[in-house]
């Protein structure tokens, strides 16, 4: 039986002829335009997450050190 893949394509999954990105010129000025594209957008957080951040914010502000006695997320808890 044949594997969905060919002999030609590496593990990886990617085209053997494919420029590494890190190796690639282009690659520096695709990093920069999703950096960009990134600083444009506003996250499109729920109500919650919104609250929770700004709980967050408060906490971390009122100078108190955060209990170090409690599971992780505590501090910023999100309920998907």
């Amino acid at each position: 039986m044949l594997s969905a893949m060919s002999a030609a394509t590496p593990l990886s999954g990617l085209s053997p002829d494919r420029i590494p990105l890190h190796q690639d010129p282009r690659g520096y000025r695709l990093a920069r335009d999703v950096q960009i594209a990134a600083a444009a957008t506003r996250p499109n957080y729920t109500q919650q997450i919104e609250q929770a951040i700004q709980q967050l914010g408060k906490t971390l502000e009122s100078g108190v050190p955060l209990r170090r006695d409690v599971p992780r997320g505590f501090h910023l808890n999100i309920v998907a």
